[in-house]
């Protein structure tokens, strides 16, 4: 599984906030392309969650952001984005196998839905702490 999280992670951080982003970024403003990138990196899992995925496209479309402010900390290169993203997907994939969590038919509506890890305030909240440390190293040391 490992070597399987790691290998999605490059391939997504390749295509999106590699090839994708430095693509945009000739004809489009940075803001105009992380909105673009984050919103293609969130609707593109839909691929592999369908319509059940939707609930999931803010907290995709935040992790996108934060995977692109990976990429803006370390100059450009990807491989704080590459090991952030890997790092979640076996973390989901783990919790999924070893069924680490177990849905409560009564949740509340903070904690999110069953089966969709970015939809509660505690992931998204998080997200957002993972995005101000990323934030912060690349203040820090650029």
């Amino acid at each position: 599984m490992p070597v399987l999280t790691l290998f999605i992670g490059w391939v997504e951080e390749l295509i999106v906030r590699g090839v994708l982003v430095n693509r945009l970024l000739t004809t489009l403003s940075w803001g105009t392309v992380a909105v673009a990138a984050s919103g293609l990196f969130a609707v593109s899992h839909l691929l592999w969650d369908g319509p059940d995925g939707v609930p999931s496209l803010p907290g995709l479309g935040l992790m996108g952001g934060v995977l692109l402010l990976a990429r803006w900390a370390m100059a450009e290169d990807l491989s704080l984005a590459w090991e952030l993203h890997s790092g979640c997907t076996h973390a989901m994939a783990l919790i999924d196998a070893l069924a680490w969590v177990h849905p409560v038919p009564h949740a509340p509506a903070l904690a999110g839905k069953p089966d969709q890890p970015l939809t509660g305030l505690p992931a998204l909240g998080l997200m957002v702490l993972t995005g101000l440390e990323v934030g912060l190293y690349g203040i820090w040391w650029c």
